[in-house]
């Protein structure tokens, strides 16, 4: 049987023993050092973000595919971390309080097959700071959330509807020459090859 590969990291070395213990008696986990991981189980009663800037500090270490993952068992989540607990592989917050080692191998087996488990008030906090960040920080920028500026968005979306960079120029009244260069930069942003990755990475992104 193919083992998920788990390591432990917890301050509190009573906490930690049983942790380790928990994860040795799941057949379908395996404890290993943190440079061999494939989810990282962060255990506190008070997680913060300094603890993910610790964790995150330990990525260039990790394996780069796929992308290690981070299950959080604690009693409290420090408000305002979401965004950038998740951007250092946070992908499950369960209460310290509840756990058990059921509970806990269910969530890590999950976690590694690229799901992802909040409790509610963790998500409508989490659609919150995204709010924030779209009215702080993109539309000042002229951003979509994807990162694409209107002006791309309506090239991209003429461009997968399968029209000529003479007609996307006519139908947005820009010279052939703008669309050109809004496409040639948009590309170079985002290391796109030619117009059939440009579509794609568009339509992965929702906008077109």
């Amino acid at each position: 049987m193919k083992t998920t590969k788990v390591a432990v990291l917890a301050s509190d070395q009573l906490i930690g023993a049983e942790s380790v213990g928990l994860v040795r008696n799941a057949r379908e986990l395996e404890h290993v050092d943190l440079a061999a991981a494939e989810v990282v189980l962060l255990i506190e009663h008070v997680v913060t973000r300094s603890s993910f800037a610790a964790l995150h500090s330990c990525y260039p270490r990790l394996p780069a595919t796929p992308r290690t993952r981070c299950v959080v068992v604690t009693d409290h989540l420090e408000p305002g971390t979401m965004t950038y607990a998740l951007s250092c592989g946070l992908a499950a917050v369960l209460p310290l309080h509840e756990i058990d080692g059921q509970r806990l191998t269910q969530a890590i087996l999950s976690v590694r097959q690229g799901n992802a488990h909040f409790p509610a008030h963790l998500q409508g906090e989490l659609v919150s700071e995204l709010a924030r960040i779209h009215q702080d920080v993109l539309v000042p920028s002229g951003l979509t959330a994807a990162g694409l500026t209107e002006r791309e968005v309506d090239v991209l979306t003429l461009l997968a509807d399968g029209f000529d960079t003479d007609e996307i120029a006519a139908k947005l009244c820009y010279s052939e020459r703008t669309v050109k260069n809004v496409l040639y930069r948009m590309m170079t942003r985002y290391n796109l090859g030619n117009r059939t990755e440009a579509v794609a990475f568009a339509v992965r992104a929702g906008v077109c």
